[in-house]
């Protein structure tokens, strides 16, 4: 490995700062976790990288080795610079100033000659060598004066030893105290995050919706920095459909997290629906249903076709067209070149409960054929039934596919031979039966005496 600096921003040892020369120096396998900490970079350090002199401060480097020759004080520089043991990474000027750190420099311990050549360092009592009997008599005779003055004037050493094990004690209870007021207040700050907590616990499901997504919108820097969840999206989306000035209302004044309309726009541009039966749209039925009573799963299956403009559109990820006439596999070879001006719709509605469900989507070129109409009326009802739901009747207008397809299934309006009902293909105990949209049928009536313009009317006259 080559001997180059490790530390970001730093290009020493490399060819581009060759003309400069750096002091590197190994990291010492007992400190790459503590120097890795320090160093603002990914990665793992190990011993065999590189530090150079440029991110040590002063008191760490060793630049020369002091010799006291024939008493005198001879300092040596240092080919090769060393660390101190307690050497630490803490200066990087290449980066931001925030990232490199000062370390204050430590005291150098106080010494005070005793009598009897006795040294106190640190609040120990050792034994130092006799002062050398070769120093100038004037410096040694100083010395002992001075040593005689600190021992006759001074106080015991144990007084000194007993305060400061006094003071240690005074600054410890200090410590436990204040620590003991730190633990009281994250005690109650824990009762009351757990109040809290369950009185979130409590809220509906909605309700912790909304607070998860302002808690999320808080985190977020900017405005347009706010992410939504699929279902947030879809409930907005139901908002704004009930009225758009309400939504604004919501969400100009903060009352609610709702996206903005231009979000809720580019949500439903990415929704790429295909014609046909979606089985995740089933599967989500089964679910649903299987929490809901068997009275209120039952309900009748509609359908109709509406009439829509033409339109091609290639998608790129499916690779096909989306406009042509699309049945499914009910599809023929000539009708998947053919531009569909008609959507088939097929609807389900529960008896007791208020909501419906769209379950499929077929495009046609006007009128569905009733062969293939009658053959999609059964596979929705095997759908919806093995999905939980419990179909009792067809209800569609009275077109003349829609008769033909009914009658395919059994259906005859003939007074002399009456039979408005088929066998479930699910269930063989059930029934389901024809109706004819009331609706539709007033319409039918009131264009029929619309056009004729000259009708007859039985009059009954009541007798007194």
């Amino acid at each position: 490995m080559p001997r180059t600096c490790w530390a970001p921003g730093c290009s020493s040892g490399y060819r581009s700062n060759a003309d400069i020369s750096r002091h590197l120096f190994s990291v010492p396998s007992n400190k790459c976790q503590e120097w890795s900490c320090k160093i603002p970079r990914q990665g793992q350090l190990t011993s065999k990288h590189y530090i150079c002199d440029l991110h040590f401060e002063e008191q760490f480097l060793i630049k020369a080795d002091n010799f006291i020759i024939d008493g005198q004080s001879v300092s040596l520089p240092r080919e090769r610079w060393k660390l101190t043991a307690d050497a630490v990474p803490t200066l990087f000027p290449n980066l931001p100033t925030y990232l490199s750190t000062h370390i204050s420099k430590r005291q150098p311990v106080k010494r005070a000659f005793i009598d009897g050549g006795a040294v106190c360092s640190k609040n120990k009592l050792k034994v130092s060598k006799p002062v050398s009997s070769e120093l100038p008599r004037s410096k040694a005779s100083a010395d002992h004066s001075y040593a005689s003055q600190m021992s006759s004037s001074s106080t015991p050493l144990w007084h000194k030893e007993k305060y400061l094990i006094s003071r240690r004690v005074r600054r410890q209870a200090a410590k436990i105290k204040s620590l003991n007021a730190m633990v009281r207040k994250l005690l109650r700050e824990k009762k009351l995050l757990k109040q809290q907590l369950e009185q979130y616990q409590q809220l509906p499901d909605k309700m912790k919706m909304i607070v998860s997504q302002a808690a999320q919108n808080c985190d977020a820097k900017s405005v347009t920095g706010c992410r939504y969840s699929d279902e947030w999206i879809v409930d907005s989306l139901l908002i704004r459909c009930k009225s758009t000035s309400t939504y604004r209302l919501l969400r100009d004044g903060g009352f609610l997290p709702l996206p903005s309309l231009s979000t809720l726009n580019r949500s439903v541009c990415s929704l790429k629906p295909e014609f046909g039966f979606d089985s995740t749209l089933f599967n989500s039925l089964a679910q649903k249903l299987s929490t809901v009573d068997e009275r209120e799963r039952c309900g009748v299956l509609m359908f109709d076709e509406v009439q829509l403009s033409k339109n091609i559109e290639f998608r790129i990820d499916t690779c096909k067209l989306v406009g042509m006439v699309d049945f499914a596999e009910f599809t023929t070879d000539e009708q998947h070149y053919t531009e569909g001006d008609h959507a088939l719709v097929f609807l389900f509605q529960p008896h007791l409960s208020s909501w419906i469900q769209t379950v499929g989507c077929f495009c046609s070129s006007g009128t569905t054929p009733a062969v293939v109409l009658s053959q999609l009326l059964l596979k929705c009802i095997i759908l919806l039934e093995n999905s939980g739901a419990l179909v009792d009747g067809l209800v569609c207008d009275g077109a003349s596919t829609n008769r033909s397809a009914l009658a395919s299934l059994g259906f005859n309006g003939n007074m002399n031979s009456l039979h408005f009902k088929m066998c479930n293909p699910c269930d063989v105990t059930r029934n389901i039966f024809f109706f004819c949209d009331v609706p539709h049928l007033l319409k039918t009536i009131r264009n029929n005496l619309l056009r004729a313009k000259e009708f007859m009317v039985i009059c009954i006259f009541a007798q007194d």
